[in-house]
């Protein structure tokens, strides 16, 4: 089939927006779902930290915990510190 000039220039530029509505659509898209794929990162990091931070925090309460009650034992001696366990 043989196009003229002006057809062959308007079927080019037809295609040309295609082409773009479906790489600008494409690229929402992406962005879209990287954005979401980041947050649900970003959450499961930041509880991630916080139970890390709750672990360690309860790590260190007991040893001081056990330091103070060691401390106290020659004070109060064993007895009272067996109802605490």
């Amino acid at each position: 089939m043989w196009f003229g000039r002006q057809e062959l220039n308007e079927s080019v530029t037809r295609s040309q927006r295609v082409v773009e509505e479906v790489d600008g659509r494409l690229n929402a898209e992406y962005d879209s779902k990287l954005c979401e794929a980041l947050q649900k990162m970003r959450e499961e990091m930041e509880e991630q930290l916080r139970k890390s931070h709750d672990d360690t925090e309860a790590f260190y309460e007991r040893k001081v915990c056990i330091a103070y009650l060691t401390a106290m034992l020659p004070v109060y001696g064993e007895g009272h510190l067996s109802i605490m366990y």
